[in-house]
């Protein structure tokens, strides 16, 4: 993954929220769920582009997605909604 970006503490921080969030979301996918292996590269490769600290941060606050659509959605909602 890429670094991020934000202050020395947020993006430390935001190091360990990203990688929750991407466990919990491979976790329900592709273990549990019926996403390919290549399925989720394609995920993993979207999100790469939020490098934004603080967004990471705030998704520790929600629930992980326990769905295909709640995940896959994951890397279009920080461009659709300017986070």
């Amino acid at each position: 993954m890429p670094p991020l970006e934000g202050t020395e503490r947020a993006v430390a921080w935001a190091v360990r929220c990203r990688h929750q969030v991407l466990a919990a979301a491979y976790t329900a996918l592709v273990l549990d769920g019926d996403t390919t292996e290549t399925v989720w590269e394609g995920i993993e490769e979207a999100v790469r582009s939020v490098t934004r600290a603080g967004w990471w941060i705030n998704q520790v606050r929600h629930e992980a997605p326990r769905n295909r659509v709640g995940v896959e959605g994951l890397h279009r909602r920080p461009v659709a909604a300017g986070w």
